[in-house]
């Protein structure tokens, strides 16, 4: 084994928590007989071998929580009569054998810790889990709140069974007889309200109706006084969808006279605004107009400007009377420079 030069008999304890183990092979502890507790939590583990404790005969507690583990050889653990404590809390189990589990002698049952896995619901499971709480097992009432069972599988319908037992109300005789309605989806723009109706076929006065919703929320009427409402026909209201009201909802429609019950679940999808939405006029749309109408200027200037030809010659009326415009003005500014020559022309003939 792998402890083949280790202490053997004598050693009671061995940690190996926080590694990276990933399988738990049936010669690695083979030469540890006098193993009494084994810790491997918070480790890599996917699998424990059967067998892999078959030497260790005086093991007492083992801790496996917080590994990988999917499935675990109960049946292997008959052969150690000394086991009081078994940790698989926050592994991968979606189911147990239960005919193994309960077949565990009664100290190794009161220790079982199995909270915080993906189980499956299924009416056996959680008739086994109530059992346990009725006799009292520190294992199951400490840990009310962490123990879950995924409704069809889906982790988003995840169910806290133990704190809300009315989902044992959902077994009757040796199996689930619900009938389960599965509905494609609804969609709601955020901020609208949406209406979620039961569709359950089942009537009468002694009819509840419970919603459970994607954040685990159990919902019965009136509702959570917020923004889920549940009316008195069992429907339920988002009243202003939000992006974290988006998830599976489950319902269940139970008459416990007639002892039968309906489910349904609907898969709500929040439509949210797109981002960045541009007003009407776009600032790619303004720049467009903006170049059109300074080609539409220029072609302007060029074309409609007023035309820059010579003007035909004057005629000779408008020309003399151009030339007697001008001497008067002349003649009554009182500057007289262009005067001078003509005087001294005239003063030249004298």
């Amino acid at each position: 084994g792998a402890f083949r030069n280790a202490s053997g008999p004598r050693l009671r304890h061995l940690d190996l928590s926080s590694n990276r183990l990933q399988v738990l092979q049936r010669h690695h502890l083979s030469d540890l007989p006098g193993l009494e507790e084994l810790l491997l939590f918070h480790n890599r583990l996917v699998q424990v071998e059967g067998g892999a404790l078959a030497a260790c005969a005086r093991l007492r507690k083992l801790y496996l929580s917080h590994n990988r583990i999917g499935a675990f050889p109960f049946s292997s653990l008959r052969r150690q009569p000394a086991l009081s404590l078994l940790d698989l809390s926050s592994n991968r189990l979606s189911s147990l054998p239960l005919g193994d589990v309960s077949a565990l002698p009664p100290p190794t049952q009161r220790g079982l810790y199995l909270h915080n896995n993906p189980l499956r619901c299924d009416c056996a499971l959680l008739r086994l889990f109530a059992t346990w709480q009725r006799w009292g097992f520190a294992s199951v009432s400490d840990f009310l709140q962490q123990h879950v069972c995924l409704l069809y599988g889906v982790h988003e319908a995840a169910v806290r069974f133990l704190q809300h037992r009315r989902y044992l109300h959902r077994c009757d005789g040796g199996g689930l007889s619900a009938l389960t309605q599965q509905d494609g989806g609804m969609s709601v723009a955020e901020g609208q309200a949406l209406l979620l109706p039961c569709g359950a076929t089942l009537g009468g006065p002694n009819l509840s109706v419970v919603w459970v919703s994607p954040r685990q929320e159990d919902l019965v009427a009136p509702g959570n006084g917020g923004a889920l409402t549940v009316h008195a026909n069992g429907s339920l209201e988002i009243v202003a969808a939000r992006a974290e009201d988006a998830g599976v909802y489950w319902c269940m429609a139970l008459d416990p006279l007639q002892r039968r019950n309906q489910t349904r679940e609907v898969n709500v999808t929040v439509l949210l605004p797109a981002h960045g939405r541009q007003p009407p006029f776009s600032t790619a749309l303004t720049t467009l107009l903006g170049c059109v109408v300074s080609l539409l200027l220029v072609l302007a200037y060029l074309y409609l400007t007023p035309c820059r030809c010579p003007a035909p010659p004057p005629s000779q009326d408008a020309v003399a009377r151009g030339d007697r415009t001008s001497i008067r003005k002349v003649s009554s500014s009182k500057h007289v420079v262009f005067l001078e020559p003509i005087r001294e022309q005239r003063n030249g003939r004298l």
